[in-house]
């Protein structure tokens, strides 16, 4: 009767195990195949945005190559009516300029830059504060 016991038990054992295992299996086949799933479909996004990426690349490229054509051929349309134009003088600069006065920088005989405090008699309103 122990034996039969044993034998019962044994099988027992034996068919809980292939339950569970299978159970088990299927769950985890189951979480593979839906991350698998995820995975292709965020792929397929992921291959349409490089695609309309590069569209987007092409198209610029297009405008860019265009824009540097019509550049060059304004550059090389009048170039030599800028360069050849005399430089207006007196009166005609100043109203060039908007009616401002631009002078060259004036630098010191050692050619550095001036870079003493200034003094009241460069500035004679300026006076140090005390």
């Amino acid at each position: 009767m122990q034996d039969l016991t044993a034998l019962l038990f044994a099988i027992l054992a034996i068919a809980v195990t292939a339950i569970a295992s299978r159970w088990w299996y299927r769950r985890e086949r189951l979480r593979l195949e839906s991350k698998l799933g995820r995975v292709n479909a965020d792929r397929d996004v992921l291959h349409e945005q490089v695609k309309k990426a590069r569209e987007q690349v092409a198209q610029l490229q297009k405008e860019l190559s265009a824009r540097r054509q019509a550049a060059t051929a304004l550059t090389k349309a009048a170039p030599t009516a800028a360069v050849h134009a005399p430089m207006p003088t007196g009166p005609a600069a100043n109203a060039l300029a908007g009616g401002l006065l631009f002078e060259a920088p004036q630098l010191a005989a050692h050619g550095f830059a001036d870079t003493q405090p200034f003094s009241e008699s460069t500035f004679p309103g300026l006076r140090p504060r005390p």
